[in-house]
């Protein structure tokens, strides 16, 4: 067992070391360190522009969950906004949380795959949901959203991502594998609005396709208590959709 932040590297233009496990840097070439960092940047100006269209700002957060975390390619830069004791790093890779714990000083939550059985330590302001509904089944997306809505203090907003039908144009970006069911995307969008096909020897989890009237229906009907502050297609590092809800109760008009 080796301490949470061993085997770890560090680039100037990036706050924190970067832990050798972390996916989301697929290598130490400039292009592949510039890109992870203006990913996470982008993550950082959704989740400012989705505060700013609820009438918010970053003082107003008084607890941030970061749900999945990883290695913390976002929560470094959170808490460069929020005070660290105030930012929890979430996520079923334990070593993951405890590096980020470890490097960024934030709270760690170690996360179960049954998330209808998970025990928060909190409730929260502001939970960040990035590329996670992008990978699981129907009914899996539901339950990671019902889990963490149920936690959501007054007020509270949260902002998470998909894949829109704009995705259905680069299947080849995920693999072969994915690229040739693109049969099946088609139809499973025009049937059902999702569609859902797992990584070879994997059944939960895989590559998922969200139509945007599927999501506005999905809240709509499952989480009618929530309004919808903002939608852009696309709005992650020109790739996935973003969306931001807000717990009935809000301040103000949103724009």
């Amino acid at each position: 067992m080796l301490p949470a932040d061993a085997l770890t590297m560090a680039f100037p233009e990036i706050p924190g070391r970067i832990h050798v496990n972390d996916l989301m840097l697929r290598s130490a070439a400039p292009n592949d360190v510039a890109h992870y960092r203006s990913d996470a940047l982008s993550g950082l100006e959704n989740l400012e522009v989705s505060l700013r269209m609820a009438n918010r700002s970053w003082c107003d957060v008084r607890s941030l969950l970061d749900f999945p975390s990883g290695y913390g390619r976002l929560t470094r830069w959170l808490v460069t906004k929020a005070d660290r004791h105030l930012v929890t790093a979430g996520d079923v890779d334990h070593q993951a949380v405890r590096f980020c714990a470890t490097e960024f000083g934030v709270r760690p939550l170690y996360a179960t795959r049954n998330m209808l059985a998970q025990v928060f330590p909190d409730s929260y302001d502001l939970i960040f949901v990035g590329s996670l509904l992008t990978h699981l089944t129907p009914s899996g997306c539901r339950d990671i959203l019902a889990a963490l809505i149920a936690v959501l203090r007054p007020e509270g907003q949260i902002v998470f991502t998909t894949q829109g039908e704009s995705c259905l144009m680069h299947l080849d970006w995920y693999g072969e594998h994915f690229q040739h069911a693109a049969g099946l995307y088609h139809q499973q969008i025009a049937e059902r609005g999702i569609a859902f096909v797992p990584y070879p020897r994997s059944r939960d989890y895989g590559i998922t396709i969200h139509a945007s009237s599927y999501v506005e229906t999905l809240m709509r009907t499952s989480f009618p208590h929530l309004t919808l502050v903002r939608r852009q297609e696309r709005g992650w590092d020109n790739h996935q959709d973003v969306w931001s809800y807000c717990l009935a109760g809000p301040r103000g008009h949103y724009q």
